[in-house]
């Protein structure tokens, strides 16, 4: 399998080290390149237009940027347009519909935020969710 990592920082912190546990299960059977940014990420645009002008390749970071193969931009362009689609077909002229499932859940955290602040009433959740009036009749989901 190949996999391609792309870091978004050199900083080898929480997120860094979460990252190589998981990687830790193909490192003997797999291919992993990693990028780490900003060092192995093309340059800012310097606006030159070299690639609409004249080539893709005149570029002064075409190296980097030429490593993704035509075939993951096929892929990237079938997907985005899939994901256009589905976007174009929503009516946004109707309102927003919560599902039974998302209140359900809200619900079952709402019940110990409640609880929480009975105890301490300094309990940040506690005063967040009490500021935006869900632990009173208050819902997200409905329009203030």
């Amino acid at each position: 399998m190949k996999i391609a990592v792309i870091n978004g920082t050199e900083k080898r912190g929480v997120t860094y080290r979460m990252k190589e546990i998981f990687l830790e299960q193909f490192r003997d059977d797999s291919e992993i390149t990693e990028y780490y940014l900003p060092k192995d990420g093309p340059g800012f645009c310097m606006g030159c237009t070299a690639c609409f002008r004249n080539n893709q390749i005149r570029c002064k970071d075409s190296e980097k940027v030429q490593k993704i193969e035509d075939k993951r931009k096929a892929s990237f362009k079938k997907k985005l347009g899939s994901i256009a689609q589905k976007m174009r077909a929503i009516d946004y002229s109707r309102p927003g519909h919560t599902g039974v499932v998302v209140k359900a859940k809200f619900y079952a955290v709402r019940m110990p935020q409640t609880s929480l602040g009975k105890q301490n009433p300094e309990y940040t959740d506690f005063k967040y969710w009490n500021e935006n009036g869900w632990i009173g009749k208050a819902r997200p989901w409905k329009c203030h």
